[in-house]
């Protein structure tokens, strides 16, 4: 990915799954400086990543816009469509189980789409929070980051 590549992530969930989801930010601007990092989710949390310059931007993901992203074979508003197409790459950390969201941005761009788990391994026998301590015990939200990370740095 270019230097100066425009990075979207897409954040549900309330505050303690977005705080999950800060070390992604983090890793992300740390590993491209120069790129634009925005952030696509609920403005009252997602504005705490923005004041600690971790993204450069936020938009709602809440409205009627978006609605129709949800959906299957949902209607598509033409103004959100130009929105993904804008970015090089997302990685989305919604809950989509029957993929109908990233079908529907992967539809409007040609953009790198990465889909983040929405939660945390409950299988995995350690906290969230603990896993950046135990090298050897990477839960998925970490790997998915590395796998970001990686992915980003080859295009």
């Amino acid at each position: 990915m270019r230097s100066n590549g425009k990075l979207l992530v897409i954040r549900g969930g309330a505050i303690g799954d977005f705080i999950l989801t800060l070390p992604a930010l983090a890793a992300l601007r740390c590993q491209f400086p120069q790129s634009s990092v925005e952030l696509l989710g609920y403005p009252q949390i997602a504005s705490l990543a923005l004041h600690a310059g971790l993204v450069d931007a936020v938009r709602p993901i809440e409205g009627r816009a978006l609605a129709g992203f949800f959906a299957d074979m949902g209607d598509l508003d033409e103004a959100m469509g130009h929105y993904f197409a804008g970015f090089h790459a997302i990685v989305s950390y919604l809950y989509d189980p029957d993929g109908f969201f990233a079908e529907n941005v992967q539809a409007c761009t040609k953009a790198q789409f990465i889909q983040g788990p929405h939660r945390p391994d409950e299988a995995r026998s350690i906290h969230a929070t603990d896993a950046d301590r135990k090298s050897t015990r990477l839960n998925s939200s970490h790997r998915c980051i590395s796998y970001a990370v990686f992915c980003l740095k080859k295009k």
